[in-house]
């Protein structure tokens, strides 16, 4: 009887510190290497395993983002699919770059006020 109350809990303990450690990796991972950018929006989805960025400055090549992808490991997120939007520093903004940008941030205004 013990052992029925014994197991839920301990895997609940488990999964608990292993969620804890992956947001805090998340965090140190964005803060040191997103650091010459500005992370305007950053939603991990647990379901996917997926972190997503939106990012606004100069634009990041996808050979600067394979090394950035490469020292994941070092925070213990190697499994975490990395996505990036990217918003580019640009006075002329095509239309798809300005409905994205704009939807990104009324998501943004939305979760701060729920």
């Amino acid at each position: 009887m013990i052992v029925l109350l014994v197991l839920p809990a301990s895997y609940s303990a488990v999964t608990l510190t292993i969620d804890q450690a992956r947001k805090e990796g998340i965090k140190q991972f964005v803060g040191k290497e997103f650091a010459n950018h500005t992370v305007i929006n950053q939603v991990y989805k647990s379901r996917n395993n997926e972190l997503v960025l939106t990012v606004v400055g100069d634009p990041i090549s996808e050979e600067e983002l394979e090394t950035i992808r490469q020292k994941q490991a070092s925070y213990g997120i190697q499994s975490v699919q990395l996505k990036v939007n990217q918003v580019h520093n640009s006075t002329k903004l095509d239309s798809e770059t300005t409905k994205n940008f704009t939807k990104t941030l009324t998501s943004i205004s939305i979760k701060k006020t729920l």
